[in-house]
């Protein structure tokens, strides 16, 4: 983790540095918050797990109308579902009555994006911003909550760490989306796909996906 985050931090800072050295290049730092409506790859059946994210933006001049777009953010993705168990032995040999198991995940993840951004003007205070690149994650905290409800009304629950043996916190992908600027004020939408499996020592691959709408700021 440690090494994660000096590394993001060394890089982002290097950026700035080589981006602001030109004279023509401005920075804008803003601020943005919004909803997430996340999934995984390893559960087709699952449903859409709501979240949020936050963070600050950073959006350098390249040119009159390329941008690179970047920041930090801490965004909570995951994934939630529900099925009917019949009654029968689990691969542990254990006995289970028909049951109703439900499943959600909360994991927050430290994120970095670089997306490069064309800017269309359409007249003086409102502007298109579409942009796409990589982004690279790192996982600060997640949960698994596990539940089954029997006919007869008994109720198990639990709460496990989401991040255990086999399964990295590291992550990366690509994103893109479209931001409509208002004056200072920023509405975006725009979508996650991880690329990176992070269930390596398990059968099936699992990768993250995210889609967003999100409200900023620019000062």
């Amino acid at each position: 983790m440690k090494v994660f985050l000096r590394t993001g931090l060394v890089a982002f800072l290097l950026l700035i540095s080589t981006i602001t050295s030109g004279q023509n290049n401005v920075a804008v730092f803003g601020v943005r918050a919004g909803i997430n409506f996340s999934g995984t790859d390893n559960a087709p059946d699952a449903k859409t797990k709501v979240g949020f994210n936050i963070g600050i933006t950073t959006d350098f001049r390249l040119s009159d109308k390329m941008y690179l777009l970047t920041g930090l953010e801490y965004t909570v993705k995951g994934a939630k579902s529900e099925s009917f168990i019949p009654a029968g032995d689990d691969n542990w040999g254990v006995h289970h009555d028909d049951h109703t198991f439900t499943s959600k995940e909360k994991l927050g993840y430290l994120q970095l994006p670089f997306h490069v951004g064309y800017l269309w003007p359409i007249n003086r205070d409102i502007r298109l911003m579409f942009h796409a690149g990589p982004y690279i994650a790192y996982a600060m905290n997640g949960k698994i909550n596990r539940k089954s409800l029997y006919d007869d009304g008994r109720k198990e629950e639990e709460t496990i760490d989401f991040f255990g043996v086999g399964v990295s916190k590291f992550d990366w992908g690509l994103g893109g989306g479209i931001n409509l600027e208002y004056e200072r004020y920023v509405l975006g939408l725009g979508y996650d796909r991880g690329l990176r499996n992070y269930t390596p020592d398990y059968n099936d691959k699992a990768r993250t996906r995210n889609m967003y709408i999100t409200l900023g700021y620019m000062f």
